[in-house]
This record gives C-alpha cells, structure tokens and sequence, in this order.
C-alpha cells in the first residue's frame, strides 16, 4: 500500500470516527509544520503538544509525521540557506550532509557546539516559513474534507 493511500485512509476514517472537517484539516495543517521542523527528534513531541492544547487529532498528526521525515531530510539545507540568508551570513554552511549526519551521530554536543549558528539558521529558515507550511495543507485540507463531506451528505451516509 503506497504512502497516498495510507494517508487517506487515515485521514477518511478520522473524519467517519466524528472529527470535524475544520478541527481535521488544522491537525493536517499543524502537522506539515511541526513536522518539517529541522532538527530530527523535536516533530513529535511537538506534535502531542499541539494536539493536546488545541484539541487536534494527535494519531493522525503523527501518522503524518511517518510521511514527512524524507521530506524534512530534503529541506534541512533550504532552511539552512533561508536562516543564512536572514542572517546575512558571509561564511554559509559547508559540509555535506552525510559527513554532518555522521558527525552529530558519533558526538551530539560537540557538533552541536562547533555548528550552533547553522542550528539556529535551519530553525530561522523554518519559522520564517512555517505559516505557508501550516496555512497551504491546512486550505487543502479544508477544501477537501468540506467536498467529501458534501459528497457524503448527497449520498445520504452520516459523515457527522
């Protein structure tokens, strides 16, 4: 079963189980965000969080979240490069990303202490965008969850 596919079923069973199409499309929303937070280990946490407080559906954030790692991985440097860039960096990042993956895995703290500044740029990077990456799945999300919850009423099936 291809990732597509696993996804809307999660999310067309979230919606048969009562959540709302609005309260579902903010999960959905929340979760791109938070999920493509650069620093590998804080999405899911933050997810729970989340969820907890405004009431989101925490399973499917989560789920999500499985989906969104290769594409967090794909990002980490384009936030990089917007962090540097707000920062006006003169010196930008440069090690590959398999050699800093290997460094930060053999010593946390002391990659992290001599790549600070590249942290803080990757979570600049991140915050700068995180409104489009909240507000673009979550009108997705929006417009497709009030069809299939128009669809669902034409044909006369509850879809709460």
């Amino acid at each position: 079963m291809n990732l597509f596919r696993k996804s809307s079923d999660l999310l067309v069973n979230a919606l048969r189980q009562g959540w709302s199409p609005s309260a579902l499309s903010w999960s959905v929303g929340w979760a791109v965000g938070l999920g493509l937070f650069p620093i590998m280990g804080i999405s899911a946490p933050a997810m729970l969080l989340a969820a907890g407080i405004w009431k989101l559906n925490g399973p499917v954030m989560i789920g999500l979240n499985q989906g969104l790692n290769f594409i967090k991985i794909a990002l980490i440097l384009f936030h990089i490069r917007v962090g540097e860039w707000l920062f006006q960096e003169a010196d930008p990042f440069r090690i590959s990303m398999a050699e800093f993956t290997r460094r930060f895995a053999e010593a946390p703290g002391a990659t992290f202490s001599q790549f600070a500044m590249t942290f803080v740029h990757a979570i600049a990077g991140w915050a700068l965008l995180l409104p489009l990456y909240i507000l673009g799945p979550w009108l997705l999300m929006h417009l497709l969850t009030a069809r299939w919850a128009e669809s669902q009423r034409l044909s006369g099936e509850p879809c709460s």
